[in-house]
């Protein structure tokens, strides 16, 4: 998207959620993105709205999907979260607490710094979770 990923952390909560409910092969609607991440659906609608703008998602007859940017800024998100959360658990964080707090910065921290993170611990393959923390 940009260095930095530009977005909030509700944006970035709703971008999770439809980037893994289209891996997982299902586009998602309003009634479920307000059920997966309990918010009311004006809110959702808010999100929605603002992902939009930023050129993100697409909505064809009540379905919302990720655009090419949307999937890019997806996938540098779970890269973020993935360096952090292997970071926070080689310094003896517990595993789903290492998950809770990159949670709570993955989507402000500049995708530089994130690659540089990465190179410097020696490319890990997987966070603490098992999951590929490049090309994913």
């Amino acid at each position: 998207m940009s260095k930095t990923k530009g977005i909030t952390k509700r944006e970035r909560d709703c971008l999770l959620v439809i980037g893994e409910d289209i891996k997982n092969g299902f586009p998602d609607r309003l009634v479920n993105l307000s059920r997966k991440l309990q918010v009311s659906s004006p809110t959702v609608m808010n999100l929605l709205d603002r992902l939009d703008q930023k050129g993100l998602i697409r909505r064809l007859e009540g379905m919302v999907t990720l655009t090419d940017l949307g999937m890019q800024t997806y996938g540098e998100l779970m890269e973020s979260h993935r360096v952090i959360e292997y970071i926070f658990y080689k310094n003896g964080i517990p595993e789903d607490e290492c998950c809770k707090e990159a949670s709570k910065i993955d989507y402000i921290i500049e995708q530089d710094v994130i690659s540089r993170l990465f190179m410097n611990l020696g490319k890990p393959s997987t966070c603490p979770h098992g999951r590929r923390i490049r090309g994913d």
